[in-house]
């Protein structure tokens, strides 16, 4: 089965549902990846309580919309947000999980598939009704690529990708790159790589993906961060303690803290709402 056809598809549409710019809006945060199983999850999830954590009002989305998988992080909060109501009549606010005044997630679920135009609709309402309330949205992504993709490329600020060392997710990093750019060229990505030994081989990955998007698109994406073990960390803590309850010291929050710092600056609301005109 061909992963890329369906933004091929998208990418080759004459017609594209665009809804309106709401007055306000936040810095808007993907984290995708080409294949399942990278560990997006767990960043997205670590990354939106690390945030929370330095005083930012986020809102964690989760865009997998038949099969949603951030309730593993969050699981002694009983998150569990299921409705199959019309997308364009939905009152979203109601199915808002808060896991502190600072940190809410949504994780909407539908029990048959959503077309693309569904899904705009959905997000559509997410962005008319809740996104003049955070600073910052951060989403996680479903694996693949579909019209959900091209929506977030339209509107991120910032997109990160997670790669791991084997060809398939390579390969797989290097299509979802090139089908993003060609969305929006001017799109901020970077990769987060997972699954190699140390940090000097997670950087020398990200310099081979680097030559081949130079080589063949002429463009290049930064260096997010590197962690190890990231299957470990989940078999050994999200199955029995909630990451709300993970120590702040751990190297997982150090790591990401650094990174952070570097990737989204510091923005208060009115710089948010300044954004939204740039």
């Amino acid at each position: 089965m061909d992963q890329l056809s369906g933004l091929r598809q998208i990418l080759r549409e004459q017609t594209v549902f665009e809804p309106p710019q709401p007055a306000a809006f936040p810095w808007i945060w993907s984290i995708c990846s080409g294949k399942g199983g990278t560990g997006k999850s767990l960043l997205a999830a670590g990354a939106a309580l690390t945030l929370a954590r330095q005083g930012k009002k986020v809102l964690l989305l989760d865009g997998d919309f038949n099969l949603p998988g951030l309730q593993v992080f969050f699981n002694h909060l009983e998150i569990s947000n299921f409705f199959d109501h019309a997308a364009d009549t939905l009152q979203i606010g109601n199915f808002i999980s808060e896991i502190n005044s600072y940190l809410h997630v949504l994780m909407p679920k539908f029990s048959q598939p959503l077309t693309s135009e569904r899904q705009m609709q959905l997000l559509l309402a997410v962005r008319q009704q809740l996104l003049p309330e955070y600073e910052i949205l951060v989403a996680d992504l479903p694996a693949g690529f579909s019209g959900i993709h091209r929506w977030f490329a339209e509107n991120s600020r910032l997109v990160t990708i997670i790669i791991g060392q084997d060809y398939g997710s390579f390969a797989n990093s290097y299509a979802l790159i090139k089908l993003m750019k060609q969305v929006s060229p001017s799109l901020n990505v970077g990769i987060w790589v997972n699954q190699t030994e140390n940090e000097k081989k997670a950087r020398l990955l990200h310099r081979k993906l680097n030559l081949a998007l130079d080589h063949f698109l002429k463009q290049s994406v930064e260096f997010h961060g590197w962690l190890p073990f990231i299957s470990k960390i989940q078999e050994e803590l999200a199955d029995t303690h909630p990451m709300i309850l993970w120590p702040g010291d751990m190297d997982f929050f150090r790591r990401l803290k650094s990174n952070l710092i570097r990737q989204i600056p510091v923005l208060t609301r009115n710089e948010v709402a300044l954004h939204a005109h740039i």
